[in-house]
C-alpha cells in the first residue's frame, strides 16, 4: 500500500490516466501523420513533427507508468542500495535546427528528468519501507534523505513538463505540417496496422539517433471513427497530460508545505 495520502494517490492516478489517454490517442494521429509524410517524400517539415509525436508517445507511456507506480509503492527488500535517478540517453543534436526541434528537445528533456526523479523518489521510498521492516534504522534514514532530495527536485521537473509540453503543443498547432494535413482528405490515407510501419524511415532514424528505443513504437494502431486534424489532436492530448503533471506537482508541493504528503 502506498504511503502517499489519499488525495495525492488520486492525483497520481489521474495523471497516469491523462498520459495513457494521450498515448492511445496520439498513436493513431501519429500514424496518420506518418502515412501522409510517407506519401510526400518525408520532407523535413513532415519528418520532424512525426518524430516529435513519436517521442512524446514513447515518453508518455513511461510517464504514465511512473505516475501509476508512485500510487502503489510497496516495500523494497534491497534497502541498502543507494538510489540515483536513471535518465534515459538523449542526444538532442539528432534534431538539428529543423522546425519544431527546440520545442521537441525541451519537452523530451523535461519528461526524461521528471520520469527519472519520480522513479528515484519511489525507489527510495520503497527501500526506506524495506529498511524499516528490517529494523535497519540507519539505512531507513539514508533512503528517506534520498527520497526527500528527489521529491523536491521533481517539483521543478513537473513544472517544466507542464510548460514544455504546452509550448510543444502550441508549436505543433502552428506547424507547416498541420496546415498541409488540413488541406488533404485524410480518409484517403491508408494507415498501417503498426505505428513503426506508419512512420517514415527518416523519422525512425532521427529517433534512434536521439537515443529512443524505437522498438517501443511496434504497437497496434487503433481505428477510430473519425480522422479530424490529427496534429491538433496530439497537441490537445499532450497539453492535457502535461497539465495533469503540473497539477500533481502543485498538489505535492502544497502537501509538503502542510506536512501531509505521506502516511506514517
Amino acid at each position: 500500500m502506498s504511503r502517499l495520502q489519499r488525495p495525492l494517490i488520486e492525483q497520481a492516478l489521474s495523471e497516469a490516466d491523462q498520459w495513457e489517454n494521450f498515448k492511445d490517442g496520439a498513436t493513431f494521429s501519429g500514424a496518420l501523420m506518418g502515412a501522409y509524410a510517407l506519401g510526400f517524400g518525408a520532407a523535413p517539415f513532415l519528418t520532424v513533427p512525426a518524430a516529435a509525436a513519436a517521442s512524446m508517445i514513447l515518453l508518455g507511456g513511461r510517464k504514465a507508468r511512473a505516475a501509476r507506480w508512485k500510487a502503489t509503492d510497496p516495500p523494497d527488500p534491497v534497502y541498502w542500495i543507494r538510489v540515483r535517478p536513471r535518465r534515459q540517453p538523449f542526444y538532442e543534436d539528432a534534431f538539428r535546427d529543423w522546425p519544431l526541434a527546440q520545442a521537441t528537445i525541451r519537452a523530451s528533456r523535461a519528461l526524461i528528468d521528471s520520469i527519472a526523479l519520480e522513479e528515484a523518489t519511489v525507489r527510495a521510498d520503497e527501500r526506506a519501507s524495506g529498511a524499516r521492516e528490517a529494523g535497519a534504522e540507519d539505512e531507513e534514514q539514508a533512503r528517506l534523505q534520498e527520497r526527500d532530495k528527489y521529491v523536491l527536485a521533481s517539483l521543478e521537473a513537473d513544472a517544466e513538463v507542464e510548460t514544455a509540453t504546452k509550448n510543444l503543443a502550441t508549436e505543433l498547432r502552428d506547424s507547416e505540417a498541420r496546415q498541409a494535413l488540413l488541406d488533404v482528405s485524410l480518409d484517403e490515407l491508408a494507415v498501417p496496422r503498426r505505428l513503426d510501419e506508419a512512420l517514415p524511415d527518416e523519422a525512425l532514424v532521427l529517433l534512434f539517433r536521439a537515443g529512443f528505443r524505437i522498438e517501443g513504437l511496434r504497437v497496434r494502431v487503433p481505428r477510430p471513427e473519425q480522422r479530424t486534424d490529427p496534429i491538433a489532436s496530439i497537441a490537445d492530448g499532450l497539453e492535457k497530460a502535461g497539465a495533469a503533471t503540473g497539477e500533481f506537482g502543485r498538489a505535492l508541493r502544497k502537501a509538503i508545505e502542510g506536512g501531509g504528503t505521506r502516511r506514517s
